[in-house]
């Protein structure tokens, strides 16, 4: 069984800005047969507008198991296994709107599992407003979960800005656990969104980079990561070496590919 640890963040993670957002990170080493979960705040009356994570891995026996957002709104976790030899750090930042962050709103779908090996997967839609990224919080043990997918509907080539996929599978364990996938949303009033995608064929046994950068004059406020399965062990907004070292440049994501296939990355960005 994997040991737990935990952390919240609010006197030591680190914060930074671009306009409204505020990036708020916070990380933590831990060792293998381990698990964690890293919490990071929003910094004053900010609310939680999306969630990102990573852990340190090139092999699928490490990843993340949750995006979550905090039940009071105000910041963030993840939470991510170590079911390797090595140790790994886990990093969580929370994406957090000042100016408009009032109008964010928060649409929920919860159930259970009980299967042993199986893969839980469905959509969630905003019922006001467009999407700018997912959460998805599990009960039970920690590392009994893989993530694997979290993001806005791609159809064909376009993206479907008001509705969220996502995906999970469960370890080989008889305990029944509870899930909640939830999709933040914005309506166009508190501020304009472009929602970019990027595409790259995964080859099967390697670890690949996806990164989904916002256009000029735009700040990454969310983003996810899609098609499956795979470990999923980086979804998170970053900074592209620009003045400033601000994480507002886009989504990039990071995944163990068991097989060939194709993984898409989206960045949501605020005009």
């Amino acid at each position: 069984m994997l040991a737990s640890l935990a952390i919240a963040g609010p006197a030591a993670a680190a914060v930074t800005k671009s306009g409204p957002i505020r990036y708020s990170a916070e990380s933590l080493s831990y060792g293998a047969g381990s698990s964690a979960e890293v919490s990071a705040p929003c910094p004053g009356a900010s609310r939680i507008a999306a969630v990102g994570g990573s852990v340190a891995s090139t092999t699928n026996s490490i990843g993340l198991s949750n995006l979550r957002i905090a039940g009071t709104r105000d910041g963030a976790s993840s939470t991510g296994y170590n079911d390797g030899s090595e140790q790994t750090r886990q990093r969580t930042t929370a994406v957090c709107l000042t100016k408009g962050g009032d109008s964010l709103s928060y649409s929920a779908t919860d159930g259970t599992v009980s299967t042993e090996g199986s893969t839980a997967s469905g959509g969630v839609s905003c019922t006001t407003g467009r999407i700018v990224a997912g959460a998805l919080a599990t009960s039970g043990l920690i590392g009994a979960v893989q993530l694997e997918e979290l993001t806005p509907v791609l159809d064909g080539r376009r993206v479907n800005r008001t509705t969220l996929e996502w995906s999970f599978s469960k370890a080989s364990t008889p305990t029944e656990l509870s899930y909640e996938a939830t999709a933040i949303c914005l309506p166009p009033a508190a501020g304009r969104l472009r929602h970019v995608y990027r595409a790259r064929v995964a080859f099967g046994g390697e670890t690949t980079v996806v990164r989904a950068p916002c256009p000029k004059g735009t700040r990454a406020i969310g983003g996810g990561t899609g098609r499956l399965p795979f470990a999923l062990q980086a979804s998170q907004p970053y900074d592209d070496g620009d003045p400033g070292r601000v994480p507002d440049d886009g989504w990039m994501s990071r995944t163990y590919d068991p097989s060939t296939q194709a993984v898409v990355t989206h960045a949501v960005c605020l005009a």
